[in-house]
């Protein structure tokens, strides 16, 4: 993953991370948030990020999809395990499926990573699968990568992507 950049690669990188991601469907669409992953190279991922010591699955995603989409959401059920293995990165993803707080705003704003100091969010959206399937493969999360949005819907278990 030498396209990393330095600061996501010092911030993230050469250490195990527990993240919470959090799957928020609207009319049939998944939201995803587009991090800049260094010079011309992005990632389409659904929210989420690290967990915090003493803080539950559960508010980890409240405070995740606050910082990064400004959203207050509410965690449903526990929907499966997702293993990052691609060095430098490596980290185990817990899928939850989440619902709004309250009715969603007509404009999604990006927030922000407050890991890193250079802006990495700066786009979000509502995808179906028709336009998941316009995007560059090496731009979504593996997961993505290699299932529908009801097939990841459905998924039970645990699933590795790695080198």
């Amino acid at each position: 993953m030498s396209e990393l950049s330095q600061e996501v690669v010092d911030t993230f990188g050469n250490r195990l991370r527990v993240r919470c991601c959090g799957l928020l469907f609207h009319d049939n669409r998944l939201l995803l948030i587009r991090h800049r992953m260094g010079e011309g190279r992005y990632l389409w991922t659904p929210p989420g990020g690290g967990m915090l010591f003493g803080e539950t699955a559960g508010d980890c995603l409240k405070r995740e999809f606050e910082e990064e989409c400004g959203l207050d959401v509410t965690p449903r059920r526990f929907l499966f395990v997702h293993e990052l293995l691609l060095p430098p990165l490596h980290g185990i993803e817990l899928f939850f499926e989440v619902t709004p707080a309250q009715a969603l705003p007509q404009i999604l704003q990006p927030g922000h990573d407050p890991e890193v100091n250079t802006p990495i969010i700066d786009q979000l959206a509502f995808f179906d699968d028709m336009q998941l399937s316009r995007l560059p493969h090496e731009q979504k999360h593996p997961l993505l990568r290699r299932f529908s949005l009801q097939q990841i819907l459905d998924l039970q278990g645990y699933f590795i992507t790695s080198n």
